[in-house]
């Protein structure tokens, strides 16, 4: 395999790879946008809230990590989000 092959398959990988960084953090932050209006539900009881707590907890932790793995510009990011 030539050189310029295997330097094209690496950055397709790397694409790739940075794809799948993006869709995981776009997931993370629906997961935490649910979790967010699931809370705002005022008919719900105290066990589903604290449920509901942990679960935000949770997804604020995987959208954080998510974000430092994407190696994305947070004010891009926060103009792409409003």
């Amino acid at each position: 395999m030539s050189v310029t092959r295997t330097v094209e398959r690496a950055g397709a990988a790397v694409s790739a790879c940075n794809a799948a960084k993006a869709v995981n953090l776009m997931l993370a932050l629906q997961m935490l946008e649910q979790a967010e209006a699931a809370l705002r539900e005022h008919r719900i009881g105290f066990e589903q809230r604290l449920r509901l707590e942990k679960v935000k907890n949770s997804a604020t932790a995987h959208a954080r990590a998510a974000l430092a793995d994407a190696d994305v510009d947070p004010d891009m990011l926060w103009k792409a989000l409003l």
